[in-house]
């Protein structure tokens, strides 16, 4: 049983699970202070927010 092939499968329903983005994104992680992490995440929404902007 130790070589038993792992399932790839994402879920018993066909179609179920996050679909494929059209565009390459990366996971990043750092460490902050715990005051920070709000602001941290506002600045990065906005910023991310208002480069799309000029996609539309």
């Amino acid at each position: 049983m130790a070589n038993k092939k792992l399932k790839t499968q994402g879920g018993k329903r066909v179609g179920s699970g996050r679909k494929k983005a059209d565009y390459e994104t990366k996971t990043i992680a750092f460490r902050v202070r715990v005051e920070f992490v709000e602001p941290i995440k506002k600045m990065v929404k906005d910023y991310v927010s208002e480069r799309l902007k000029g996609d539309a």
